[in-house]
């Protein structure tokens, strides 16, 4: 079942979505092979500590977070990985792992670079990118997340990802 919180956040929005049910997926490969929707149109969302603060970082579920990046793009002294442990509680009724990219819904001020998890293992949301532009309130970050196979021997060109503060 989707977060409801998300749903009703979406409806009362009047926002443009759908819901696809897939089988159990863990990981964003195996989404995009069930659900027949290419990886790079694929969002995932990464807990991580960033100066000891829990963050959301959203990104296209392809590409990795360059934590050392991400700390000089937002002036912070660490930034690490997030245990499952340090967060889980923070997404009441949803999956582990199946985090909606809505940070805002879970008091998390958004500071930011489709479809999704909804809240669970088994189901994909998905909108135009302009729909989640307008109803997550992020801003831009423009580096700290690193396609598959880059090397950093020059900047990246676009890679747009979000970066959501948890308090």
């Amino acid at each position: 079942m989707p977060s409801q919180l998300l749903v009703e956040y979406l409806d009362r929005a009047n926002a443009q979505y759908e819901l696809l049910n897939h089988r159990v997926a863990f990981t964003a490969p195996e989404v995009a092979e069930y659900t027949h929707i290419h990886g790079s149109n694929l969002a995932k969302a990464t807990m991580v500590k960033l100066d000891g603060i829990l963050a959301m970082v959203v990104l296209p579920a392809h590409y990795t977070v360059d934590l050392q990046l991400l700390a000089e793009e937002l002036f912070i002294d660490t930034a690490r990985l997030a245990s499952e442990r340090e967060f889980e509680y923070r997404f009441p009724r949803c999956e582990t792992g199946a985090i909606p990219p809505f940070g805002h819904l879970y008091g998390i001020d958004e500071y930011s670079s489709i479809a999704f998890n909804a809240g669970s293992h088994t189901e994909l949301m998905v909108m135009p990118f302009w729909e989640f532009d307008r109803l997550a309130f992020v801003k831009e970050v423009p580096r700290g997340v690193t396609p598959p196979c880059w090397t950093p021997v020059a900047e990246p060109t676009s890679t747009r990802s979000v970066y959501s503060g948890l308090h």
